[in-house]
């Protein structure tokens, strides 16, 4: 089991505890581990702390053997101006590692197809496909005598 972290706010980055809000991270399938456990899709509610902060104790997916298992996250508050209950359910991907970690660090999401990620060296693919690497040397980005400054625009992919 491993802590994952993170903050709940709105988009005035304001807490919404004062509307009960639930988070619930659940696997996208049934699952077996490298210590022989079966897992469920058993859903894990979370309710975050008056701050808007949490901490949930998940498996992590790094000794999953099932192919590409991870977890969704579905957030759920009450909406007491219509009276009823607001939901998001975005399309991101949780990939737990054994060390765990901040949520923000750790989703898979679509990425900002306008962000542009400045780097001497290939960022790798924590952005997700689409994301755009500028290969620039960040301590001379504006010297084109630089070799360092290649000027090469690439698309990242998923391997």
């Amino acid at each position: 089991m491993t802590n994952v972290s993170g903050k709940l706010l709105d988009a005035g980055l304001t807490s919404i505890n004062g509307l009960n809000p639930v988070l619930t991270f659940q696997l996208n399938k049934p699952a077996t581990t490298d210590s022989g456990s079966f897992l469920v899709t058993d859903p894990i509610d979370v309710t975050p702390a008056s701050d808007g902060s949490f901490t949930v104790n998940l498996s992590n997916t790094d000794t999953i053997l099932t192919e590409d298992v991870y977890y969704t996250l579905s957030a759920r508050w009450q909406a007491p101006d219509i009276g009823l209950t607001r939901a998001d359910f975005p399309d991101w991907k949780l990939y737990v590692p054994s060390a765990g970690g901040n949520l923000a660090d750790l989703m898979k999401q679509p990425v900002n197809r306008s962000m542009v990620i400045t780097s001497p060296t290939n960022p790798g693919n924590n952005f997700g496909p689409g994301a755009l690497w500028l290969q620039i040397d960040p301590a001379d980005p504006n010297n084109p005598a630089n070799p360092a400054n290649t000027g090469d625009l690439y698309e990242l992919r998923t391997p």
